[in-house]
């Protein structure tokens, strides 16, 4: 901890931004008053003390591990939680949770709890910019002098488990949307 506060403190010299890389999640996700511990979020007064470092240091947070896409500002920080192309997503996995405990795809909590996911999360988390638990992908950053931005390329999961190897790259990238945020002075705005 004091190593990484020094490294934010500088030498004084102005750095355009500084990016914080991990793999834990910085975005507080609040879903119905529970925590992660995965997350920085099940360490409320850790994590509030690290973002009290951050302030006034023109930082960008980068984060992923959680199958899901996410960008917010806590606290005055932006933070970017990028997607994965891995074993399933999280409305996925949330979509089997459910099910598991008894309650059929067509009943009003799977509807709640999985289709109206990003909704939910949006209406729970006021810093919440973006939201996606549906799809995989990857996520890109490009930083200029005033501003950075943020693009998130999503693939529908029904095109994860697919070969692709014998087809065009062209079939490929027509399968990806992509969704662009702007990032200044510590606000996150749709570019």
């Amino acid at each position: 901890e004091q190593w990484f506060t020094e490294q934010l403190a500088g030498d004084g010299d102005p750095t355009p931004w500084l990016v914080v890389a991990q793999q834990v999640v910085m975005a507080g996700i609040d879903v119905l008053g529970s925590v992660n511990t995965d997350q920085w979020d099940g360490f409320p007064t850790k994590r509030k003390e690290l973002l009290a470092a951050m302030q006034d240091k023109n930082v960008v947070t980068l984060s992923g591990d959680i199958h899901a896409s996410y960008a917010s500002v806590e606290e005055g920080i932006p933070a970017l939680t990028g997607p994965a192309i891995s074993s399933g997503t999280v409305a996925e996995l949330a979509g089997t949770a459910v099910v598991g405990a008894g309650y059929a795809q067509g009943s009003a909590i799977y509807q709640y709890v999985v289709r109206e996911m990003d909704d939910t999360l949006k209406a729970g988390n006021e810093g919440l910019v973006f939201s996606n638990s549906e799809a995989h992908g990857f996520l890109t950053v490009e930083f200029r002098a005033g501003e950075a931005l943020a693009t998130y390329h999503l693939i529908p999961s029904s095109e994860v488990r697919k070969d692709y190897s014998l087809r065009s790259n062209s079939e490929l990238q027509r399968q990806f949307t992509t969704q662009s945020l702007r990032i200044q002075d510590g606000q996150i705005t749709e570019a």
